[in-house]
């Protein structure tokens, strides 16, 4: 399945429509068209690369976001609680798994 857009303009309009009661959605379309027009032109097998590239540094970025949220739980452990070092563990090894993943993509 083949989707185009004829009329750039129209599409333009109807997103600015679409989200006129969300700035802050508003506020990246201007870059996203941007974005859009470095694409124009790609066959399917370099488009299709591109959009795995962006999903894998979506994901890369997802893992360090997770890998710092952990280490914060991690850090604000009471160490006289008696579970402390068994939630420590089990935060450390969700750590060591998240940056190999994130190394891996």
């Amino acid at each position: 399945m083949i989707c185009t857009v004829n009329n750039v303009k129209e599409l333009i309009e109807h997103l600015y429509t679409e989200f006129v009661e969300n700035p802050d959605a508003q506020a990246v379309l201007p870059e996203l068209i941007e974005h859009a027009q470095a694409y124009k032109g790609l066959d399917k097998e370099e488009f299709r690369n591109v959009i795995n590239e962006t999903i894998a540094k979506i994901n890369q970025c997802k893992h360090v976001e997770e890998v710092k949220h952990i280490k914060k739980i991690y850090k604000g452990i009471d160490d006289d609680d008696p579970e402390a070092l068994k939630i420590q563990i089990q935060l450390r090894d969700k750590i060591k798994n998240k940056r190999q993943k994130s190394e891996m993509n």
